[in-house]
């Protein structure tokens, strides 16, 4: 159970610091700036999706378990998931 919430806090604090930092930066209109945030925008979009598609193997791997250790081996396959993005 802890691991889930630490993949969920992982995930949150991900958003919280993409939106922080989308706060502060400051890029002028039009030009490379605006070229260099839309980069940048999908790349964060790309991640956080990839992020959500581990948790949903998460949870259907958690769901499909039947004792302890199957969710042990979800939980290590998504923790190794996270890792490779």
């Amino acid at each position: 159970m802890s691991k889930h919430i630490h993949l969920i806090a992982v995930l949150a604090l991900s958003c919280i610091s993409a939106a922080a930092m989308a706060q502060t930066a400051s890029s002028p209109a039009g030009g490379k700036g605006a070229a260099n945030f839309a980069q940048h925008k999908q790349k964060e979009l790309d991640r956080i999706a990839a992020h959500q598609q581990v948790l949903q193997t998460l949870q259907s791997c958690v769901q499909g378990a039947n004792d302890a250790a199957a969710i042990k081996a979800c939980n290590q396959a998504a923790h190794a998931s996270m890792k490779a993005h």
